[in-house]
């Protein structure tokens, strides 16, 4: 029979083989050159260009992952669970954009989810899935533990306004800002960069209070609006490789609407960049693909066209839009 000791020591030992050898099964790997990522679908409805589709992606956001090369799938927000689940097994990551849904109820919320849950599903299993959260996609993440179901958002000082990023002085340590350059890191502290808040944020108090939120996430980055309340501008999953901003650096580079403030100097554009880099690089340690090249030119964003909004729209805030019928 089995000492105490020898069974302590049994179960030692299995635990640090079973931690190396998740360790091993997440070495970030390049497992593809030619990463396909996909953005969530909005709808029209309610708003003032429902008569140009019912579907739409902020052209932006596509050039923002495609200037860093990757290319682009749309992911319909009007799809089943399994219908998400197949199409992610086929590409390499996922970018929740900002806008204005509800974030409880919405189609953009449910399968927001569902794409969660399988990024969530495909890491423990020793995949790679990343997923990057803007804006309304940044506030979508608090939604995925629970918390209570109601918007627990707090307003922020305005739709259109701009702030430092202040990132922090140990910015070496979080996976996003790990590799920014140092003189890029001290820009982004003096020049205006953040830019487009919108109108609701994330408080840091309810991450500070919700303990299964502060265990899966780290704040990086965090704001003061103007009634003095703190609200996480950036953060990153402790584990997982899941990263949000209540920012939009998509802007930085493609957004021309003389109406909103958005940062076009030098400092602005290489943060925009980098942070497209970034997770662009992310999406190669994923080894999905879709099982033929004629289903993988289907789903391509090159089967439609953006369409020039200013001319059209004065208000949009976007330069072009795809609008996904």
């Amino acid at each position: 029979m089995a000492s105490h000791t020898e069974v302590f020591l049994f179960f030692l030992l299995m635990t640090a083989f079973t931690i190396v050898n998740n360790v091993e099964s997440h070495k970030r790997k390049i497992r593809t050159n030619r990463p396909i990522i996909g953005i969530l679908t909005q709808t029209t409805y309610l708003t003032p260009i429902k008569y140009l589709g019912h579907t739409f992606i902020y052209a932006s956001y596509v050039k923002f992952l495609e200037s860093a090369g990757a290319r682009v799938v749309p992911i319909f927000h009007n799809r089943t669970r399994n219908q998400t689940h197949n199409l992610c097994k086929s590409i390499n990551g996922a970018l929740l954009p900002g806008e204005v849904s509800n974030l409880t109820e919405s189609l953009y919320a449910l399968v927001a989810r569902d794409i969660f849950d399988f990024a969530v599903e495909t890491y423990d299993n020793g995949g790679y899935f990343p997923i990057m959260g803007i804006g309304l996609g940044h506030q979508m993440f608090a939604t995925m533990f629970d918390i209570v179901n109601k918007d627990l958002r707090l307003p922020t000082n305005g739709p259109n306004i701009t702030e430092p990023l202040n990132i922090p002085r140990h910015y070496r340590q979080t996976k996003m800002f790990s590799k920014l350059p140092k003189k890029l890191a001290k820009d982004s502290k003096k020049i205006i960069l953040s830019g487009h808040f919108r109108e609701y944020s994330l408080p840091v108090e309810l991450f500070q209070n919700t303990a299964n939120f502060s265990t899966f996430f780290r704040i990086v980055t965090s704001n003061v609006n103007m009634y003095g309340e703190e609200f996480i501008s950036t953060m990153e999953a402790k584990v997982y490789p899941f990263y949000s901003m209540q920012w939009h650096p998509e802007k930085f580079q493609f957004e021309w609407n003389s109406d909103e403030y958005v940062p076009h100097s030098s400092a602005a554009i290489q943060l925009s960049q980098y942070i497209s880099n970034f997770f662009v690089n992310e999406a190669k340690y994923s080894k999905h693909k879709f099982p033929s090249m004629e289903e993988e030119n289907d789903a391509l964003i090159y089967n439609y066209s953006p369409t020039f909004m200013l001319p059209l729209n004065e208000s949009s805030s976007a330069v072009q839009i795809y609008f996904l019928n």
